[in-house]
């Protein structure tokens, strides 16, 4: 090994003063960086040897002796030298292997021990900031403790490449090259390195060296050294840089050494612009990553809001955060979706699937609502797409309930799977129930029978409320567990909030808001047939016009006549009690249905769901208001928004890594502003 000075000599050369500084500043913050050199070759191609030549570090070489381990010889910027030799076990060994040796020959004793090693030999000394690593030769795909190790080694956008052969055995290192390719494809930080030049006297090899080197595969080119021959252990690293500059000044190598490109101060050379244009992307790369966690970490410590050790503190934080809930959520039920929170969470823009859902709760009852169809159309537009989108809608609702087993004994317990009405007219029905139920008095519409029809044909509208509020209860629901997530940075305080303050009362405004609308059904279909007389009369004068209408019209009259058909005054005459009364009964039924379905649906969507489930004073979305955390005593302040210790940690090493990220992009900031000047 050559002296200390000798070894920051031939270091201090390769690495800019300015760069290594700067890196330094940040490799004492605990932020890696810096240029590594690694050298890869063949077993015996001299990578050791050119190490030697590089760092002033001896390395093990010899014949019939190659590296087994990844050698790390990490050069540290500053005055003094010290070396501390370590190996680091690789990644795949076992315990008992990281024990174990490796043996340098085929004795029988050593006949066990592996003769490669995927452990790093780490060889660091204090002087200018550099890192060399020597690779074992045998670099071959089946060796895959050593191939793994290289492959991930190589990919590293600040090490440098240095591909050793002898210059006796060019070609010997297609296999390495291929993997060097694939780990740099572009040639920007691959050098090759042609070694024992000593050794080279055939014309023919000169010649081949002579086309290697001046019109090179690799975009930064090949260079050419001699290496530290066999019996010249004791010669100083000055006495093999003469020897080497003797050796290229000889006649035939004259024509290679017109080409630059000869001598381990000339690879050195270029070795220095190499580091230097890598140290310089490296400390741009670093500004630009350290700047974003700057502020990542500034943003984090900020939504953690202030130190809550304190009752004020902690009722202040849930405050704040009890008023983001309350903004968003009013912003969410108008419909302004001005906040860019509504972007990141679509899913939160609650009004437009409300109104969406309470559309198709509509075009539901007016299209499958009733039981028998009757004899003409209850509305003139028609619903099916409506239908089939709020059908669909649900479903997909439903597939997501397994998220919420809180939920369990709220909603219905099967989807809701309505069939229209059936096929036959509900006539014959009112006309065996007439029988069943009419009045004494001859030819009279009892109260009785008019309730019991409204029921058989009303009698699905139960199942398909339950449904839709189902469905209303999912998505508020939701949205209150998505809006908490988003309001609540930490998850210990979600789980506190939802635990402490909102869980028992959602359920049991989810229960009011279902009571209510049970109660809705049950006034419908269980109370005395009423409707107010205005509206009643204008459905139910309607279906007469238009049925006396159909009867009287003769349709041999042309546009502009009116003609009235023989016997159309006394339209009864024919038809027995039963069937004129059940004519007038569809007639009464189908105008009173129309006005019930209407009030039904209106008083769902208006009470059950804008009041209990929305906008009334204790609707679930009222819950969480500043008022509310007003209301929590101390301890419940403390155990939804005191901090625990893995929080206080948080919060100071988020404190922490803003003063490292803050120091470390000024640094480099400065920097930056040096370079321009």
């Amino acid at each position: 090994m050559g002296t200390s000075s000798q070894r920051q000599s031939i270091l201090g050369g390769l690495g800019n003063h300015v760069y290594l500084k700067k890196q330094n500043s940040l490799r004492m913050l605990g932020i890696p960086v810096g240029v590594q050199i690694i050298v890869v070759g063949e077993q015996s191609s001299g990578k050791s040897s050119l190490l030697e030549r590089l760092t002033g570090c001896s390395f093990l070489r010899g014949q019939g002796i190659g590296t087994q381990y990844i050698t790390s010889v990490n050069s540290q910027h500053q005055a003094s030298c010290e070396v501390v030799i370590s190996i680091i076990p690789g990644s795949q060994r076992s315990p008992a292997e990281k024990l174990t040796g490796i043996r340098f020959d085929k004795t029988p004793s050593e006949s066990n021990l592996p003769m490669l090693s995927s452990d790093t030999l780490k060889v660091p000394f204090k002087g200018p900031e550099l890192t060399f690593n020597d690779i074992p030769g045998h670099v071959k795909e089946e060796n895959k403790l050593v191939f793994e190790n290289l492959c991930k080694i190589l990919k590293n956008e600040n090490v440098i490449i240095l591909v050793v052969m002898s210059c006796l055995a060019i070609g010997s290192t297609d296999n390495i090259l291929k993997v060097v390719r694939d780990a740099d494809p572009e040639g920007t930080r691959t050098i090759g390195v042609l070694t024992k030049a000593d050794l080279v006297h055939d014309k023919d090899v000169f010649r081949t060296l002579h086309e290697l080197v001046s019109g090179s595969s690799l975009p930064l080119g090949y260079f050419v050294v001699r290496n530290r021959c066999t019996g010249e252990d004791s010669l100083s690293l000055d006495q093999c840089k003469n020897k080497e500059r003797q050796l290229f000044q000889k006649p035939e190598w004259a024509a290679i050494a017109a080409l630059r490109r000869t001598g381990v101060d000339t690879l050195r050379n270029e070795l220095r612009r190499l580091v230097a244009n890598l140290d310089r992307q490296e400390l741009l790369r670093q500004s630009i990553k350290l700047t974003g966690q700057l502020e990542d970490s500034r943003k984090a410590l900020e939504e953690m809001g202030p130190p809550r050790n304190l009752p004020a503190s902690q009722r202040e934080y849930l405050t704040l955060l009890a008023c983001r809930f309350e903004e968003i959520t009013r912003n969410a039920l108008q419909g302004r979706y001005a906040n860019a929170v509504f972007s990141q969470e679509p899913g939160l823009k609650l009004i437009d699937q409300v109104v969406t859902l309470n559309h198709g709760f509509s075009s539901l009852m007016a299209e499958k609502g009733h039981t028998a169809r009757f004899q003409t159309d209850l509305f003139q537009v028609s619903v099916s797409k409506a239908v089939e989108e709020y059908e669909t809608a649900l479903a997909n609702l439903y597939n997501v309930v397994s998220e919420y087993p809180e939920l369990r004994g709220i909603l219905p317990t099967s989807k809701l799977k309505c069939a229209g009405p059936s096929g036959q007219s509900i006539a014959e029905h009112m006309t065996t129930v007439y029988k069943e139920k009419r009045s004494p008095e001859l030819g009279t519409l009892g109260e009785n029978l008019l309730g019991a029809l409204f029921r058989e044909q009303a009698k699905k509208w139960g199942s398909i409320v339950d449904g839709h509020m189902g469905a209303m209860i999912v998505t508020v629901h939701g949205f209150v567990r998505k809006l908490v997530e988003v309001v609540a940075g930490d998850p210990r305080i979600r789980k506190e909030i939802w635990g402490t303050i909102l869980l028992d009362k959602l359920l049991e405004q989810y229960r009011r808001a279902i009571r209510h609308a049970d109660f809705l059904i049950d006034v419908e279909l269980n109370s005395l047939p009423m409707a107010v007389e205005p509206f009643h009369e204008t459905y139910f004068g309607g279906a007469r016009a238009m049925r006396l209408a159909e009867g009287t019209q003769d349709a041999s009259a042309t546009a502009d006549q009116q003609v009235i058909k023989p016997g159309a005054v006394y339209p009864v005459t024919g038809k027995t009690d039963a069937e004129q009364v059940a004519e007038d009964m569809d007639d009464v039924l189908r105008s009173y249905y129309i006005v019930s379905l209407k009030r039904l649906v209106d008083a769902v969507c208006r009470q059950a769901i804008n009041h209990f489930l929305l906008r009334g004073p204790e609707s679930p979305l009222q819950i969480i208001r500043p008022a509310t955390i007003a209301r929590l005593s101390d301890d419940q302040l403390n155990q939804i928004a005191g901090e625990d210790n893995p929080t206080k940690g948080r919060r100071e090493h988020l404190k922490s890594e803003i003063f490292k990220f803050g120091y470390a992009v000024k640094e480099l900031r400065d920097w930056m502003g040096e370079e321009e000047v």
